[in-house]
């Protein structure tokens, strides 16, 4: 309609599937990222990469990811050590590597 505003919270969804399927095929290398801070021990870089991925993820409509992401970061922020929460990182990061199709919006 002419003159009208978008006022959704949602993005305007015309050309976002060539982005998504682009950001869909940096996965791998943004997993290869959170494995190589975690195997530095780094908590700050690991902080920074999951931060990242936590945004992006909700970005792209990978809601559940993100909430996953967030509630590692959020532990890694209060302190908990970074060998302590290995683990769960290191499914976090086989879980993007799965990512391949577009996110239920």
């Amino acid at each position: 309609m002419e003159g009208s505003h978008h006022f959704s919270s949602e993005p305007p969804r015309e050309g976002f599937e060539p982005l998504l399927q682009q950001y869909v095929a940096e996965l791998p290398n943004r997993a290869e990222a959170i494995a190589s801070a975690l195997e530095a021990g780094d908590a700050s870089q690991t902080e920074g990469v999951l931060h990242q991925l936590a945004g992006s993820l909700g970005l792209y409509g990978y809601r559940r990811l993100e909430g996953m992401f967030r509630a590692v970061l959020a532990r890694l922020r209060m302190g908990e050590a970074l060998p302590a929460l290995s683990s769960e990182i290191e499914r976090l990061r086989q879980e993007l590597s799965r990512v391949r199709a577009r996110p239920a919006l």
